[in-house]
């Protein structure tokens, strides 16, 4: 939070991640407001682990990604799946102004923690829930991408060149504009409305309305005159001879001529009078291959000295690394310096809102996972005791750092490795290395590996830039995944989506593995401890059919495990897998009740 700011005194639970909830809260932390991210007790906010990374910095505060998205937050690690960790919740909601969420609709719900009920704990309270398609319509309940919404609201196929395929934008735009900001807009509006009611309410934001109200202009026309616009023909994308990119000799520029006065102040520094009158020509036009030569005959210096002398909307298009630098950059503070322990200082992108009197800005560093855990808890009442039984409980966590090794507390880092021709090997860090291990990419996903012969690993290709769930919900390697007699000892399963392009960190698992003398039938089963999917096993009926029987025949082995070559395994710990199997299932069967 940036003290003194314009937003100062207004608490925030930000219990988003990734992307569009992480820059809706980064605006009002930077405008004062205090900003406290809730995570799980597994890994956090995935994108905590994403490449690149400082030196020096706590692992999980040492990325790039996620300081830039969570300079000046605190972070407070708790499992809303544990009773104890709901009462935390509930019991910090009655003194926050805001609660930030983008989780799909019904989740929270699901959890005990939702809308209304928050509202029982604290009528005051702004629920914001940043979601895909919204708390209803028909798509409620779907998974996206930014991309997915700027399809279907009609933005990206508007975008390109004709008889071309859509070009997607470098920035996300529904995420950020559609998400972000229409939640930032309002959580404000609502704040500002319990001024005078005194009450809280309900903020639906939809990242596809967000992303379609970007189209104001484009759906006003269409909607006046039914006339469907193609791609590249719009007047501010594409469709016009003075308002484009253009390639110079070296490069590209930008010429964004649409007033008479701009474009006849460029027809006639070059010389081209007779082009005045001729400045809405479509692409494709003789106008437009006469004015591509003659951007194409001096370089972008030229162009940027040219523009120097006349007034006529011309900049140049430059590489990232020069905009970072640039001299407008730097007048306007759009990128400045946190200090984050352990690193020093690091550079991140500024506040785009400018304030005379109270213009706000970073506030500190990020934080790292749970750094925050027993402070808020004080904060919030707890006794020493009752923080203890709390994280005994597994219902808090604290620092990653700090953590006893216990399955819920202490992510494993997992590499990639590769295990054989088109497959995906896994091992824990620092592990036998003759163990082999899969990790299944659902079926019809379109992720896809980059194979890195400098560093050895594997990696999802960044380009895709999705959250996928690993494996499926039960945790069985189907037989097929071991063709050609190959051996698997172990899979991994983790009981949430990863972070592609980066090391995957997940809870540590419980593996069981039933020994066979032909290693080609081994049969495993991976589930975090945590999950309740060990019971799960009971629904034989929500199996597809080719898994129906392996189930069965593991549900008869855990009648008897004590007889069997059943051996459970973790890092960093080891239970009876009796005990262990009974204490999840109680504590699903508890959930359900």
């Amino acid at each position: 939070m940036s003290v003194g700011g314009p937003l100062a005194g207004v608490r925030v639970l930000d219990l988003s991640r990734l992307l569009p909830g992480g820059f809706c809260s980064l605006l009002l932390a930077d405008f004062g407001a205090e900003v406290l991210k809730v995570e799980d007790t597994g890994m956090g906010d995935y994108v905590r682990w994403a490449e690149p990374r400082y030196e020096g910095a706590q692992r999980s505060a040492s990325s790039a990604l996620f300081l830039a998205l969570n300079r000046g937050k605190r972070s407070i690690r708790i499992n809303l799946r544990e009773e104890g960790g709901r009462e935390v919740l509930l019991r910090l909601a009655r003194e926050y102004d805001v609660l930030l969420e983008s989780f799909r609709p019904g989740v929270l719900d699901r959890l005990g923690v939702g809308y209304e009920r928050l509202r029982e704990e604290n009528p005051g309270l702004v629920y914001c829930a940043v979601t895909g398609y919204g708390q209803d319509g028909p798509y409620r309940d779907r998974a996206g991408h930014d991309m997915n919404y700027l399809g279907l609201v009609g933005l990206l196929g508007l975008t390109g060149e004709p008889d071309r395929p859509p070009v997607q934008a470098a920035g996300q735009i529904a995420d950020l504009g559609g998400g972000a900001l229409m939640g930032a807009f309002g959580i404000l509006a609502a704040l500002r409305e319990r001024e005078r009611s005194g009450e809280g309410q309900l903020v639906d934001v939809s990242m596809a309305d967000g992303a379609m109200s970007w189209l104001a202009l484009v759906a006003a026309r269409y909607l006046c005159d039914g006339q469907v616009p193609g791609r590249g023909r719009l007047e501010l994308a594409g469709g016009l001879v003075c308002y484009r990119p253009y390639a110079c000799s070296d490069g590209h520029v930008t010429l964004g001529a649409l007033e008479p006065k701009f474009w006849q102040a460029w027809c006639r520094g070059v010389d081209r009078e007779d082009l005045i009158e001729r400045q809405f020509d479509p692409p494709g036009s003789e106008t437009h291959a006469e004015v591509e030569r003659i951007f194409a005959g001096r370089t972008r210096a030229e162009w940027e000295s040219f523009a120097a002398e006349h007034d006529c909307c011309l900049e140049p298009v430059l590489g990232l690394d020069e905009a970072l630098g640039s001299e407008l950059t730097r007048a306007r503070e759009m990128v400045v310096e946190v200090d984050q322990p352990g690193a020093g200082p690091v550079s991140l992108l500024g506040l785009p809102v400018k304030l005379g009197r109270t213009p706000g800005g970073p506030a500190g560093p990020g934080p790292a996972l749970g750094e925050h855990t027993d402070v808020v808890l004080e904060e919030a009442g707890y006794s020493e005791q009752e923080r203890e039984e709390l994280r005994s409980s597994g219902a808090v966590a604290g620092p990653v750092e700090e953590a006893s090794g216990s399955f819920s507390a202490d992510p494993a880092e997992l590499v990639f490795s590769l295990s054989g021709p088109g497959k995906a090997g896994v091992m824990p860090e620092e592990s036998d290395d003759t163990i082999r291990a899969f990790v299944e990419i659902p079926k019809g996903s379109r992720n896809k590996y980059e194979w890195h012969e400098e560093s050895g690993t594997i990696e999802l290709d960044r380009r895709l830039f999705a959250a996928v769930s690993y494996p499926t919900d039960y945790g069985f390697i189907p037989e097929t995944l071991a063709e050609d007699g190959d051996e698997l000892d172990i899979m991994i399963a983790v009981s949430e989506p990863t972070f592609p392009g980066c090391t995957i960190r997940v809870q540590p698992i419980a593996v069981l593995k039933m020994h066979d003398d032909d290693k080609r039938n081994d049969k495993v089963l991976a589930v975090p401890v945590s999950d309740p999917a060990w019971s799960k096993l009971d629904e034989l009926d929500d199996l597809p059919g080719d898994l129906a029987d392996e189930v069965s025949h593991f549900f008869e082995v855990y009648s008897d495990l004590e007889g069997t070559d059943w051996q459970i395994e973790g890092w960093g710990s080891s239970h009876d897998a009796h005990e262990l199997i009974e204490q999840s299932r109680e504590r699903y069967r508890e959930s359900n009740d």
